[in-house]
């Protein structure tokens, strides 16, 4: 699947689309200088509630911005 442009505030995912076969878009959150949030149900988790994060394109090569996510991952997965 094609990395959405996640550049501005607008939700750059249509709600209602499943990602990776397991994740389906329920809602956008927000967006910040990192990327943008939204709230996805987990098909394969009993329909679980996650907050999946969608990271600009630019962030893939930047090895700062993808220690920055592991970091959030960490802290989030805790809660």
């Amino acid at each position: 699947m094609p990395s959405p442009q996640v550049g501005n505030k607008h939700p750059a995912l249509p709600l209602g689309i499943t990602l990776e076969q397991r994740y389906r878009v329920i809602s956008y959150l927000g967006a910040g200088t990192s990327g943008q949030v939204y709230l996805c149900r987990d098909k394969l988790n009993g329909d679980r509630r996650v907050a999946i994060k969608v990271l600009p394109r630019e962030f893939a090569t930047k090895q700062f911005a993808r220690a920055e996510f592991l970091r959030e991952f960490l802290i989030g997965s805790r809660l």
